[in-house]
């Protein structure tokens, strides 16, 4: 009987171990993401929709986890953790590049109005020296 408990103990340390590195890594894997837009200041070629998608699947996971909680039984938080707090850190890295996104379309949509030669409305001097001169 001794050693049945000492395996589900073992078992169950083993289990919490590799939902702590898999939510690492989990957690991770959207940060150099973010580093790379922000470098570039770009987010091009990302999927603005699967980050929206992430949001909604880690949303629900996370209610439903909180939906499942018994009163009373500390236990459940300290199983729980380790995923609602993935979910948290993933949600808001993902808010994160969302947010990215629309920062670096309105600096983009900027750039772009300077290059075409129009800034505040205004047509650029040398466009204007340009067809004068003509």
């Amino acid at each position: 009987e001794d050693k049945g408990r000492h395996r589900a103990t073992l078992a169950s340390k083993l289990g919490s171990a590799l939902s702590w590195a898999a939510n690492l890594v989990y957690i991770a894997a959207r940060v150099p993401q973010i580093h790379k837009n922000y470098m570039r200041k770009s987010v091009e070629g990302l999927s603005m929709l699967m980050f929206c998608c992430s949001i909604g699947g880690n949303t629900s996971y996370s209610l439903s986890i909180l939906l499942r909680m018994q009163p009373g039984r500390a236990s459940f938080w300290v199983e729980t953790f380790p995923y609602l707090l993935s979910c948290l850190i993933t949600i808001g890295c993902d808010l994160t590049i969302l947010m990215q996104s629309r920062w670096y379309k309105t600096r983009s949509d900027d750039d772009a109005t300077t290059l075409n030669g129009v800034e505040n409305g205004a047509p650029d001097a040398v466009a204007t020296d340009y067809i004068s001169h003509k």
